[in-house]
């Protein structure tokens, strides 16, 4: 008992594990409860360092607007709706406190209330304050280069490097932090299901303050940020791609045909001018999913939801 009391003081398990393995020892939930309480001075000493911050949203339930859209009203950024954005790159952002760095909102028509985007622009030598989410996203570096540090509470840190080009998706309700190592701005974009979430559980400190932990999809492995082939899965059914996308998701060489200009996701190059579309315009994209090109390989991500309502594309 006494090595599990000193586990959970120094943080190398939770209190969601320490009860669990408590109760499995035989004891009752009110010792669980008396030692949790015993031992929480010592769990918020200050070099432990946790980034909680209160939410002061709330939702109005009787509203015209959903609480997604409360929401992004409340956080004092500018909101771009509207069917596309036709550059991203020069979409207009303001400093955003949440992420202590500028950043805008992107709220399309047509999203359906579940595909939501930000963008994120860092100062060189800045970083954003640390974060987690109860959604995902999926991040597109648009100018730039840096790194992302990923972590759960009490866990060791890993980092990795990106740059303009580059596609990741930190797991699920990790604390991240992004920094920008160039000399110039770093700025990505983000399509989240925060309008799904937010509109399901009408919560803020539920989504941004969730103490779970998902060691099923993350749990500090080494390699969990390094591509390889044995991370290449073929997916896919006529339920979630067309006939002919069956076993299309993964990276790819580019073929013959496009380099030679028959590229059929839309030519999407880092270099051009990058936009983002509702999925009720016309694309020549597949409209459930969007693609990014980075180097000579071709990286495609098809999201959780049944549909995503944006796609990139060069104009």
């Amino acid at each position: 008992m006494r090595k599990l009391i000193a586990k959970l003081i120094n943080g190398e398990i939770s209190r969601r594990d320490f009860t669990a393995r408590v109760l499995g020892m035989g004891f009752g939930m009110m010792t669980v409860e008396s030692i949790l309480d015993t031992v929480a001075v010592a769990g918020n000493r200050k070099d432990r360092g946790t980034f909680k911050h209160p939410e002061t949203f709330r939702a109005e339930p009787f509203s015209e607007k959903t609480p997604y859209e409360q929401w992004i009203d409340s956080e004092g950024v500018p909101v771009h709706t509207g069917y596309l954005v036709p550059d991203v790159r020069a979409a207009e952002v303001k400093s955003w406190k949440r992420l202590g760095a500028k950043g805008a909102i992107i709220n399309l028509e047509g999203a359906e209330a579940t595909d939501g985007s930000y963008v994120c622009e860092i100062a060189p030598g800045a970083g954003t304050n640390p974060q987690r989410y109860m959604f995902e996203e999926s991040i597109y570096v648009l100018d730039g280069e840096g790194e992302t540090s990923v972590w759960h509470e009490n866990r060791p840190k890993q980092t990795f490097k990106w740059k303009k080009g580059t596609l990741f998706s930190p797991p699920l309700n990790t604390w991240r932090v992004h920094k920008n190592t160039g000399r110039g701005r770093a700025r990505f974009i983000s399509v989240t299901d925060l309008p799904l979430v937010m509109d399901l559980y009408h919560n803020a400190d539920f989504i941004f303050n969730n103490d779970f932990v998902f060691r099923d999809r993350y749990d500090n492995q080494p390699d969990y940020f390094t591509v390889n082939e044995s991370k290449m899965r073929i997916a896919g059914s006529a339920a979630t791609f067309g006939e002919g996308e069956k076993g299309a998701v993964g990276v790819r060489k580019r073929s013959e045909k496009q380099e030679r200009g028959g590229d059929p996701f839309g030519q999407l190059d880092a270099d051009s001018r990058l936009g983002i579309r509702s999925r009720y315009l016309q694309t020549r994209a597949p409209a459930r999913s969007w693609v990014a090109r980075a180097g000579d390989e071709w990286s495609r991500l098809y999201p959780d939801v049944d549909q995503c309502a944006t796609v990139f594309r060069s104009p």
